[in-house]
């Protein structure tokens, strides 16, 4: 069996958390797990990160919550 050296690489809203600002973060994460429909920090990071892609209604949602604290762009981006 041969390992390959290249990294999968993701799409997650890690960079649309970056631009929340830090006095609404805990909200922002809040209104997240609601839009996503999930109930365990586990899940959510699957989702922040990409490793879990989002069903479309999701993703609107998600789109939707950052608008909610002024992020608009940039906020799906490749994870490590």
């Amino acid at each position: 069996m041969t390992l390959t050296a290249t990294k999968a690489a993701f799409r997650g809203f890690r960079n649309g958390l970056k631009q929340v600002k830090m006095g609404d973060y805990e909200a922002c994460i809040a209104d997240l797990w609601a839009a996503l429909g999930i109930n365990n920090r586990n899940s959510f990071y699957c989702y922040r990160d990409g490793k879990q892609e989002p069903k479309a209604s999701q993703a609107v949602a998600v789109t939707e919550v950052f608008a909610k604290y002024g992020v608009t762009e940039n906020i799906w981006g490749i994870c490590d």
